[in-house]
């Protein structure tokens, strides 16, 4: 089993390994909803900037070579009364998949991130997922998502 030795915050030098794993995790039949090459370099971009909303990390092996990588958002929940973090993306390569990195992934967000509401949203017909973080603590609610897209 592949082990994950460091899980860290995005860098320049990652970009092209972390788009090749946006375009592998939006290529999945559970992620078809979203994403392209222009949106992965936006989503990049911005986590490389370091503003308080976005961060990305890497999921990094002991030969440095990256598993993986994830997404996430924060905001504040005027229904909750709390910082929120949105856990918007996670990858783990093909060859990691077998590893406990999710795991070792949200215990990091549960020691850095312990006042805050975690929230993801799963594919509805990804029961796989859906287990594997309800037995993570995760609960289903009640909300439908809704979008509205800017128009310009």
């Amino acid at each position: 089993m592949i082990a994950c030795d460091n899980i860290r915050i995005m860098e320049k030098r990652d970009k092209s390994s972390v788009l090749k794993m946006m375009t592998d995790f939006y290529s999945t039949p559970e992620n078809r909803a979203g994403g392209t090459p222009e949106i992965f370099i936006r989503n990049f971009d911005e986590c490389i900037k370091g503003g308080s909303h976005i961060a990305g990390f890497v999921f990094e092996a002991f030969d440095k070579s990256l598993l993986g990588y994830a997404l996430i958002a924060q905001s504040y929940s005027t229904e909750y009364g709390r910082y929120v973090i949105w856990v918007e993306e996670v990858h783990v390569t093909e060859k990691a998949r077998e590893s406990e990195i999710i795991d070792s992934f949200l215990s990091y967000l549960e020691e850095h991130y312990s006042r805050h509401i975690h929230r993801l949203d799963v594919a509805a017909q990804n029961e796989f997922a859906m287990r594997f973080y309800m037995r993570r603590g995760f609960k289903l609610i009640p909300n439908v998502g809704m979008i509205r897209r800017p128009s310009k």
